[in-house]
Protein backbone atom coordinates (compact mmCIF):
# COMPACT_ATOMS: atom_id res chain seq x y z
CA UNK A 1 0.00 0.00 0.00
CA UNK A 2 2.52 2.59 0.87
CA UNK A 3 4.74 1.53 -2.04
CA UNK A 4 1.85 2.31 -4.44
CA UNK A 5 1.21 5.65 -2.50
CA UNK A 6 4.86 6.62 -2.94
CA UNK A 7 4.28 5.84 -6.90
CA UNK A 8 1.18 8.28 -7.02
CA UNK A 9 2.64 10.77 -4.97
CA UNK A 10 6.02 10.03 -7.56
CA UNK A 11 3.89 10.97 -10.66
CA UNK A 12 2.82 14.53 -9.49
CA UNK A 13 6.11 15.36 -8.29
CA UNK A 14 6.61 15.19 -12.07
CA UNK A 15 7.33 18.79 -13.48
CA UNK A 16 7.32 17.69 -16.66
CA UNK A 17 4.03 15.86 -16.14
CA UNK A 18 2.62 18.94 -14.64
CA UNK A 19 3.69 20.69 -18.10
CA UNK A 20 1.73 18.27 -20.35
CA UNK A 21 -1.32 18.99 -17.67
CA UNK A 22 -1.50 22.47 -17.99
CA UNK A 23 -1.38 22.47 -22.00
CA UNK A 24 -3.66 19.85 -22.35
CA UNK A 25 -5.73 21.37 -20.15
CA UNK A 26 -5.71 24.91 -21.66
CA UNK A 27 -6.47 23.23 -24.97
CA UNK A 28 -9.46 21.83 -23.16
CA UNK A 29 -10.57 24.65 -21.78
CA UNK A 30 -10.26 27.56 -24.94
CA UNK A 31 -10.71 25.12 -28.08
CA UNK A 32 -13.01 22.27 -26.97
CA UNK A 33 -16.47 22.46 -25.60
CA UNK A 34 -19.84 20.95 -25.34
CA UNK A 35 -22.23 21.23 -27.98
CA UNK A 36 -25.13 23.10 -27.39
CA UNK A 37 -27.21 20.57 -29.43
CA UNK A 38 -25.68 18.02 -26.61
CA UNK A 39 -28.13 16.69 -24.26
CA UNK A 40 -28.17 17.89 -20.48
CA UNK A 41 -26.34 14.64 -19.12
CA UNK A 42 -23.90 15.29 -21.69
CA UNK A 43 -22.97 19.35 -21.13
CA UNK A 44 -23.31 18.43 -16.67
CA UNK A 45 -20.46 16.19 -17.80
CA UNK A 46 -18.39 18.50 -19.49
CA UNK A 47 -18.70 20.48 -17.10
CA UNK A 48 -17.49 18.14 -13.89
CA UNK A 49 -14.09 18.01 -15.80
CA UNK A 50 -13.48 21.63 -14.04
CA UNK A 51 -13.64 19.19 -10.72
CA UNK A 52 -11.09 17.04 -11.93
CA UNK A 53 -9.23 19.95 -13.44
CA UNK A 54 -8.67 21.36 -10.31
CA UNK A 55 -7.77 18.59 -8.54
CA UNK A 56 -5.05 17.35 -10.57
CA UNK A 57 -4.06 20.76 -10.79
CA UNK A 58 -3.66 21.06 -7.22
CA UNK A 59 -1.96 17.34 -6.82
CA UNK A 60 0.75 18.60 -8.89
CA UNK A 61 0.95 22.30 -7.15
CA UNK A 62 0.96 20.45 -3.64
CA UNK A 63 3.83 17.97 -4.40
CA UNK A 64 6.01 20.36 -6.36
CA UNK A 65 5.22 23.16 -4.21
CA UNK A 66 5.39 21.84 -0.90
CA UNK A 67 4.58 24.95 1.09
CA UNK A 68 0.88 24.62 -0.52
CA UNK A 69 0.44 21.69 1.61
CA UNK A 70 -2.85 22.12 3.14
CA UNK A 71 -1.66 22.31 6.78
CA UNK A 72 -2.98 25.68 8.22
CA UNK A 73 -5.79 27.79 7.48
CA UNK A 74 -3.63 30.29 6.03
CA UNK A 75 -2.62 27.86 3.11
CA UNK A 76 -6.16 26.57 2.29
CA UNK A 77 -7.84 30.33 2.24
CA UNK A 78 -4.44 30.75 -0.26
CA UNK A 79 -5.68 27.51 -2.18
CA UNK A 80 -9.59 28.77 -2.46
CA UNK A 81 -8.47 32.15 -3.15
CA UNK A 82 -5.83 30.97 -6.01
CA UNK A 83 -8.57 28.94 -7.32
CA UNK A 84 -10.74 31.42 -7.27
CA UNK A 85 -8.62 33.97 -9.08
CA UNK A 86 -7.44 30.99 -11.72
CA UNK A 87 -10.95 29.87 -12.76
CA UNK A 88 -12.66 33.82 -13.15
CA UNK A 89 -9.64 34.11 -15.14
CA UNK A 90 -10.55 31.39 -17.29
CA UNK A 91 -14.00 31.99 -17.77
CA UNK A 92 -13.22 35.57 -18.69
CA UNK A 93 -10.46 34.62 -21.75
CA UNK A 94 -13.32 32.41 -22.91
CA UNK A 95 -15.97 34.58 -23.15
CA UNK A 96 -13.31 36.55 -25.54
CA UNK A 97 -12.89 33.59 -27.75
CA UNK A 98 -16.35 32.87 -28.26
CA UNK A 99 -17.12 30.65 -25.64
CA UNK A 100 -19.85 31.47 -22.57
CA UNK A 101 -18.99 32.47 -19.35
CA UNK A 102 -20.24 30.44 -16.69
CA UNK A 103 -20.38 31.42 -12.53
CA UNK A 104 -21.22 27.02 -12.16
CA UNK A 105 -18.10 26.19 -13.77
CA UNK A 106 -16.01 28.32 -10.79
CA UNK A 107 -18.06 26.94 -8.62
CA UNK A 108 -17.15 23.32 -9.66
CA UNK A 109 -13.46 24.29 -9.75
CA UNK A 110 -14.06 25.53 -6.33
CA UNK A 111 -15.23 22.00 -5.62
CA UNK A 112 -12.04 20.52 -6.89
CA UNK A 113 -9.77 22.09 -4.51
CA UNK A 114 -11.55 21.92 -1.60
CA UNK A 115 -11.82 17.62 -2.22
CA UNK A 116 -8.07 17.80 -2.43
CA UNK A 117 -8.15 19.91 0.57
CA UNK A 118 -10.13 17.54 2.52
CA UNK A 119 -7.65 14.66 1.12
CA UNK A 120 -4.87 16.14 2.55
CA UNK A 121 -6.16 17.25 5.92
CA UNK A 122 -7.45 13.51 5.99
CA UNK A 123 -3.96 12.18 5.52
CA UNK A 124 -2.62 14.42 8.64
CA UNK A 125 -1.04 12.14 11.29
CA UNK A 126 -3.00 13.19 14.38
CA UNK A 127 -6.71 13.25 14.09
CA UNK A 128 -8.14 15.30 16.37
CA UNK A 129 -11.67 16.95 16.65
CA UNK A 130 -10.86 19.72 14.85
CA UNK A 131 -9.41 18.23 11.91
CA UNK A 132 -12.62 16.05 11.32
CA UNK A 133 -14.91 19.26 12.03
CA UNK A 134 -12.62 20.56 9.20
CA UNK A 135 -12.94 17.69 6.64
CA UNK A 136 -16.87 17.40 7.30
CA UNK A 137 -16.91 21.11 6.52
CA UNK A 138 -14.87 20.95 3.31
CA UNK A 139 -17.28 17.44 2.13
CA UNK A 140 -20.27 19.79 3.19
CA UNK A 141 -19.70 22.87 0.84
CA UNK A 142 -18.24 20.20 -1.51
CA UNK A 143 -21.94 19.55 -1.76
CA UNK A 144 -23.32 22.43 -1.56
CA UNK A 145 -21.24 23.75 -4.53
CA UNK A 146 -22.05 21.01 -6.63
CA UNK A 147 -25.09 20.19 -6.47
CA UNK A 148 -26.69 21.86 -9.12
CA UNK A 149 -24.85 19.48 -11.30
CA UNK A 150 -25.64 16.58 -9.06
CA UNK A 151 -29.29 17.02 -9.29
CA UNK A 152 -29.08 17.43 -12.72
CA UNK A 153 -27.50 13.36 -12.86
CA UNK A 154 -30.64 13.10 -10.76
CA UNK A 155 -33.48 14.30 -12.79
CA UNK A 156 -31.72 12.40 -16.08
CA UNK A 157 -32.19 8.75 -14.36
CA UNK A 158 -35.35 10.13 -13.30
CA UNK A 159 -36.49 11.11 -16.95
CA UNK A 160 -35.35 7.65 -18.11
CA UNK A 161 -37.75 6.14 -15.45
CA UNK A 162 -40.32 8.33 -16.12
CA UNK A 163 -41.09 7.45 -19.88
CA UNK A 164 -43.50 7.73 -21.96
CA UNK A 165 -44.40 10.68 -19.26
CA UNK A 166 -42.04 13.70 -20.30
CA UNK A 167 -42.94 16.13 -16.79
CA UNK A 168 -45.62 15.57 -14.37
CA UNK A 169 -44.37 17.15 -11.43
CA UNK A 170 -43.83 14.46 -8.99
CA UNK A 171 -40.58 14.59 -9.07
CA UNK A 172 -38.50 17.54 -6.90
CA UNK A 173 -36.31 18.36 -9.34
CA UNK A 174 -38.85 19.06 -12.12
CA UNK A 175 -38.94 22.61 -12.30
CA UNK A 176 -35.25 22.61 -13.78
CA UNK A 177 -36.46 20.86 -16.85
CA UNK A 178 -38.63 24.18 -17.69
CA UNK A 179 -37.88 27.63 -18.72
CA UNK A 180 -39.72 30.39 -19.13
CA UNK A 181 -38.87 33.30 -21.11
CA UNK A 182 -40.99 36.92 -20.77
CA UNK A 183 -42.93 34.83 -18.28
CA UNK A 184 -42.93 33.78 -14.90
CA UNK A 185 -43.34 29.69 -13.75
CA UNK A 186 -43.31 27.89 -10.35
CA UNK A 187 -44.41 24.75 -8.42
CA UNK A 188 -48.15 25.22 -7.50
CA UNK A 189 -48.13 24.41 -3.60
CA UNK A 190 -50.18 21.41 -2.39
CA UNK A 191 -50.78 20.26 -5.96
CA UNK A 192 -48.88 18.86 -8.94
CA UNK A 193 -48.67 21.28 -11.60
CA UNK A 194 -46.69 24.15 -12.51
CA UNK A 195 -48.11 27.75 -12.54
CA UNK A 196 -47.42 29.57 -15.07
CA UNK A 197 -47.92 33.14 -15.93
CA UNK A 198 -47.42 34.90 -19.64
CA UNK A 199 -46.62 38.34 -19.09
CA UNK A 200 -47.91 41.59 -21.62
CA UNK A 201 -45.99 43.49 -23.31
CA UNK A 202 -43.94 41.57 -25.21
CA UNK A 203 -44.12 40.20 -28.98
CA UNK A 204 -44.31 37.00 -27.39
CA UNK A 205 -44.37 35.14 -23.76
CA UNK A 206 -43.41 31.37 -23.58
CA UNK A 207 -42.42 28.27 -21.27
CA UNK A 208 -40.32 25.61 -22.56
CA UNK A 209 -39.54 22.06 -21.71
CA UNK A 210 -36.03 21.88 -22.60
CA UNK A 211 -35.05 18.35 -20.59
CA UNK A 212 -37.25 15.47 -20.80
CA UNK A 213 -37.41 11.91 -22.72
CA UNK A 214 -36.75 12.50 -26.67
CA UNK A 215 -37.39 9.73 -28.18
CA UNK A 216 -40.28 9.80 -29.92
CA UNK A 217 -40.54 7.05 -32.55
CA UNK A 218 -42.31 4.52 -30.83
CA UNK A 219 -45.62 6.77 -29.97
CA UNK A 220 -48.82 7.98 -31.44
CA UNK A 221 -49.28 10.89 -29.53
CA UNK A 222 -48.12 14.00 -27.99
CA UNK A 223 -50.45 15.21 -24.65
CA UNK A 224 -50.83 18.11 -22.62
CA UNK A 225 -52.96 18.29 -19.57
CA UNK A 226 -53.39 22.30 -19.08
CA UNK A 227 -56.20 24.09 -16.79
CA UNK A 228 -57.36 27.24 -18.12
CA UNK A 229 -56.80 29.93 -15.21
CA UNK A 230 -58.62 32.67 -16.47
CA UNK A 231 -62.65 33.22 -16.60
CA UNK A 232 -62.56 33.91 -20.37
CA UNK A 233 -61.03 31.16 -23.78
CA UNK A 234 -57.22 31.69 -24.50
CA UNK A 235 -55.59 31.05 -27.72
CA UNK A 236 -51.95 28.96 -26.68
CA UNK A 237 -49.68 27.93 -29.35
CA UNK A 238 -47.26 24.87 -29.38
CA UNK A 239 -44.31 25.01 -30.76
CA UNK A 240 -41.65 22.02 -31.06
CA UNK A 241 -38.49 21.54 -32.60
CA UNK A 242 -35.88 19.09 -33.27
CA UNK A 243 -32.26 19.45 -32.67
CA UNK A 244 -31.13 19.68 -36.85
CA UNK A 245 -33.54 22.98 -36.42
CA UNK A 246 -30.67 24.98 -35.43
CA UNK A 247 -28.82 23.85 -39.27
CA UNK A 248 -32.00 25.54 -40.55
CA UNK A 249 -31.90 28.84 -39.62
CA UNK A 250 -34.83 28.43 -36.63
CA UNK A 251 -37.22 28.65 -39.94
CA UNK A 252 -40.63 29.11 -38.92
CA UNK A 253 -41.25 26.46 -42.35
CA UNK A 254 -38.55 23.90 -40.14
CA UNK A 255 -40.63 23.10 -37.42
CA UNK A 256 -44.50 22.31 -35.83
CA UNK A 257 -46.28 25.59 -34.41
CA UNK A 258 -50.15 25.09 -34.12
CA UNK A 259 -52.51 27.53 -31.90
CA UNK A 260 -55.06 25.98 -29.48
CA UNK A 261 -58.19 27.49 -27.98
CA UNK A 262 -57.86 26.51 -24.30
CA UNK A 263 -61.65 26.92 -22.53
CA UNK A 264 -61.95 27.65 -18.97
CA UNK A 265 -60.75 24.46 -16.33
CA UNK A 266 -59.28 21.23 -17.79
CA UNK A 267 -58.11 20.85 -21.58
CA UNK A 268 -56.26 17.95 -22.91
CA UNK A 269 -54.03 19.08 -26.04
CA UNK A 270 -53.32 15.98 -28.37
CA UNK A 271 -50.89 16.28 -30.93
CA UNK A 272 -50.38 13.10 -33.16
CA UNK A 273 -46.89 12.50 -33.44
CA UNK A 274 -46.77 11.83 -37.42
CA UNK A 275 -47.89 15.63 -37.65
CA UNK A 276 -45.15 16.84 -35.93
CA UNK A 277 -42.89 14.60 -37.32
CA UNK A 278 -44.29 16.00 -41.30
CA UNK A 279 -44.14 19.54 -39.80
CA UNK A 280 -41.01 20.54 -41.45
CA UNK A 281 -41.47 21.83 -45.13
CA UNK A 282 -38.11 20.44 -46.83
CA UNK A 283 -37.30 17.54 -44.56
CA UNK A 284 -39.04 15.02 -41.89
CA UNK A 285 -38.19 16.03 -38.06
CA UNK A 286 -35.96 13.33 -36.15
CA UNK A 287 -38.06 12.43 -33.54
CA UNK A 288 -35.64 10.72 -31.60
CA UNK A 289 -33.97 14.00 -31.41
CA UNK A 290 -36.54 16.58 -30.31
CA UNK A 291 -35.03 19.41 -28.70
CA UNK A 292 -38.20 21.88 -26.83
CA UNK A 293 -41.50 21.98 -26.48
CA UNK A 294 -42.82 25.35 -26.11
CA UNK A 295 -46.30 27.32 -25.10
CA UNK A 296 -46.52 30.24 -26.72
CA UNK A 297 -48.76 33.68 -26.12
CA UNK A 298 -48.34 36.61 -28.25
CA UNK A 299 -49.19 40.37 -27.87
CA UNK A 300 -50.74 40.28 -24.81
CA UNK A 301 -52.66 42.81 -23.35
CA UNK A 302 -52.54 41.51 -19.55
CA UNK A 303 -51.10 38.52 -18.21
CA UNK A 304 -52.56 35.02 -18.21
CA UNK A 305 -52.29 32.09 -15.84
CA UNK A 306 -52.74 28.63 -16.92
CA UNK A 307 -51.83 25.39 -14.73
CA UNK A 308 -49.71 22.52 -16.91
CA UNK A 309 -50.53 19.19 -14.81
CA UNK A 310 -48.77 16.80 -17.20
CA UNK A 311 -46.77 16.59 -20.26
CA UNK A 312 -46.71 12.42 -21.70
CA UNK A 313 -46.54 10.34 -24.97
CA UNK A 314 -48.94 7.82 -25.82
Amino acid sequence: MCVEKMSVIKIFKSKLLFILFIILTLFGFFMLSASSNESRLMNELWNSSHVIVFFVFWLFIINIISWFRPLDNKRILMILIVTLVVSTCIEWVQSKVGRQTSWIDIKLSMVGSLLVIGIYAADLSKMKFKTYANITLIFALSIILGWPTVRSFIDEVIILKQAPVLSDFSSPFEKTRWKGNSSTIFLKENKLGLLSEFKPGYQYSSIELRHFYKKWTDYNKLNIDVENLESKKMTLSIRIHDKLHRLYMNAFNDRYTQSFTLKPGKNILRIEIETIKNSPKTRIMDMDNIEAIMLVMSKLEKSKKILINKVYLQ
